[in-house]
């Protein structure tokens, strides 16, 4: 690593110095503010404390800190973590206030339900919304998180390799609204450093370790690699991230679209809509993601047949429905959608889903999940659905579906009950076994 020039008079900690920094370009800066600051246990949450108790005196504002608890370990450490939150804020100088928020139980179940995604996302979300009622409650000024450039660089790779585009790919804000993240021009190294200087501990994260999800593989594969092979990848991932948030800011200029909630669904111009370029009505349809509440990531195919197919009244997928009827498009969830002779039931997460034939249990992980006990793996999420008409078996060379079931001798009276695997727009796989057939993939 170069090695940083230190400017004349006392030594300032970079950490301090860089807080300081961004602190103090904050709107109106930070004297006499109130600052609410997470606090996990982690390393970074802990230097950023640890750092804010050291600027408080000297940039005059006051500061708390939150350590939210949601229970999503249930083996004592959730407990142990809260405790150390606690202890460790005690123990600066100055002390630092520090307020324990536990969420009721069932809150983290409830809420990955609800947004179609996983325990990781639904606790980031109940976090950030702790920290939003705290900030009400309290009238602070700025809630601040520990995210370093680590955790720009590889929520950037992450995206990337999850197809993601426009702001997506510019990485971590800075600041959102009355959120800042004063660390991310500090990487990880810098911090435990500081740390160890002072002789503050923090505490681990097992779930770090976990293979299971997305960022811990890119975190323990992926970014070892880029190090190894790509000399400069950062600065060359850093670069491309401020063009494309420079690139999304003029689309947002240019966007002239907008959406109407309308009795839990969203209406707007159609013939607006359709005069957009492709790449503003893509933005369009995220803007209605977010205003439907939509925390799951949506499948670019069924987005991508919403721009292009300009014809269709109708286009269901994903857990969601898009409309166009006469001069307005509609746009909303579509999670359950019973027809006469049909039905789409949408899977973002593992539990007992109900289907007109009876309940189906979905297990194992988002990466790895299988249907009725032993049917797949499959990525989550997905859809079961009944058959439409042209639907082909496209592993089975191309064979209509009505031709399987033909082979199956499946009576007229099931075939629009047996449930089809559908992932990303694509029918993959037939689930027979609740009928006694087999369990067919295409």
């Amino acid at each position: 690593m170069e090695k940083r020039k230190e400017s004349p008079g006392p030594h300032v900690p970079e950490p301090e110095r860089v807080t300081a920094e961004f602190l103090e370009s904050l709107p109106g800066g930070v004297s006499g503010k109130r600052l609410l600051a997470a606090l996990s246990g982690g390393a970074d949450s802990v230097a950023l404390v640890a750092v804010l108790s050291a600027l408080s005196p000297r940039l005059g504002f006051t500061l708390e800190a939150v350590t939210v608890q949601h229970g999503m370990r249930t083996d004592g450490s959730s407990e142990a973590d809260a405790d150390f939150a606690l202890s460790l804020c005690a123990s600066l100088s100055p002390p630092v206030p520090c307020v324990r928020i536990d969420l009721e139980p069932g809150a983290l179940d409830r809420e990955a339900g609800r947004r179609g995604g996983g325990p990781e996302d639904a606790a980031r979300h109940l976090r950030y919304a702790a920290l939003r009622r705290r900030a009400g409650e309290t009238g602070a000024d700025w809630s601040l998180t520990g995210h370093t450039r680590n955790d720009f660089l590889e929520t950037v790779l992450m995206r990337f390799i999850q197809g993601s585009s426009g702001s997506s790919l510019a990485g971590i804000r800075p600041v959102a609204g009355n959120v800042a993240r004063p660390l991310l021009g500090l990487g990880k190294t810098d911090l435990v450093g500081y740390l160890r200087d002072r002789g503050l501990s923090w505490r681990e994260d097992p779930t770090n370790a976990d293979p299971r999800y997305l960022r811990n593989r890119v975190r323990a594969s992926l970014v070892p690699l880029l190090e190894s092979e790509f000399p400069g990848w950062a600065r060359g991932v850093a670069a491309a991230a401020e063009r494309a948030a420079l690139d999304e800011s003029f689309c947002r200029l240019a966007l002239d679209f907008s959406w109407v909630s309308e009795g839990g669904r969203l209406r707007g111009d159609r013939s607006r809509f359709e005069g957009l370029h492709p790449a503003l009505a893509h933005r369009a349809l995220r803007d209605g993601l977010n205003a439907l509440g939509v925390g799951r990531r949506i499948p670019f195919p069924f987005l991508r047949r919403v721009v292009a197919e300009r014809e269709s009244a109708l286009l269901c997928g994903a857990g969601l429905r898009f409309e166009r009827a006469g001069d307005t498009v509609f746009f909303g969830p579509d999670i359950v959608h019973f027809r006469k002779s049909g039905y789409l039931v949408y899977i973002a997460s593992t539990g007992f889903f109900d289907l007109p034939f009876g309940k189906v249990e979905v297990t194992g992980s988002a990466e790895a999940a299988f249907i009725g006990g032993n049917f797949g793996p499959w990525p989550l999420p997905l859809a079961l659905r009944s058959r439409l008409p042209g639907d082909l078996a496209d592993g089975k060379n191309g064979a209509a579906l009505k031709k399987i079931y033909n082979e199956w001798a499946v009576p007229e009276s099931l075939r629009d009950r047996i449930p089809l695997v559908e992932l990303d727009g694509e029918l993959r796989a037939a689930y027979g076994k609740p009928f006694g057939y087999p369990d067919l993939t295409f």
